[in-house]
């Protein structure tokens, strides 16, 4: 008898979907990877350094509406602590520091900061001035730039305006060679 009840309450729904699906013209669609991977990096809208929060350890909150002015350029490092990818980038680049000497690096993650500066401290990157780690208050920064993996990398210029965003291959010297570009 339930087996029966749950058979009708399914076809009822699929029912419903495909209907739906058939009014709004999204039944049967194709999307092409070209289209995908466009929409995937788009940041046409978000070219100014965006607004948000960032809780650091022990549970400051910096508000980011610009960026900060002293440096060359500020790199967005979102990451997760758990990533591999993500601590294979800090392993190397606490050996790799002085090639950054003039940018500001922001790790954002949303894990707790205390978690976040486990992280910095692992990786001896707590003595850098030039460096922050902290938790996106309020998830704002995947969807300001669609990220849907980790770890992922926006470079502002010294003015605040994107100039390169990296989804994959990210590495000390992907990002080196971003900002040589930036300074010729």
């Amino acid at each position: 008898m339930q087996y029966a009840f749950f058979r009708r309450t399914m076809f009822l729904v699929l029912t419903l979907v495909i209907i739906m699906l058939i009014q709004t013209g999204s039944f049967g669609q194709t999307v092409d990877s070209t289209q995908m991977q466009q929409s995937m990096v788009d940041t046409t809208n978000h070219n100014q350094f965006p607004d948000f929060d960032l809780l650091v350890y022990p549970n400051k909150i910096w508000h980011y509406h610009i960026q900060p002015r002293t440096v060359r350029n500020t790199i967005i490092f979102y990451f997760n602590p758990e990533c591999e990818h993500c601590q294979w980038f800090a392993h190397n680049l606490q050996d790799s520091m002085v090639l950054f000497s003039h940018d500001f690096f922001i790790f954002v993650s949303y894990h707790k900061p205390s978690y976040n500066k486990a992280f910095a401290s692992f990786f001896k990157l707590t003595g850098y001035k030039n460096i922050v780690f902290g938790k996106d208050v309020h998830y704002y920064l995947p969807g300001f730039f669609k990220i849907t993996e980790t770890p992922f990398v926006a470079i502002y210029n010294n003015v605040g305006i994107l100039e390169h965003t990296l989804r994959t291959n990210i590495s000390v010297q992907s990002i080196d060679s971003c900002l040589n570009r930036l300074s010729k």
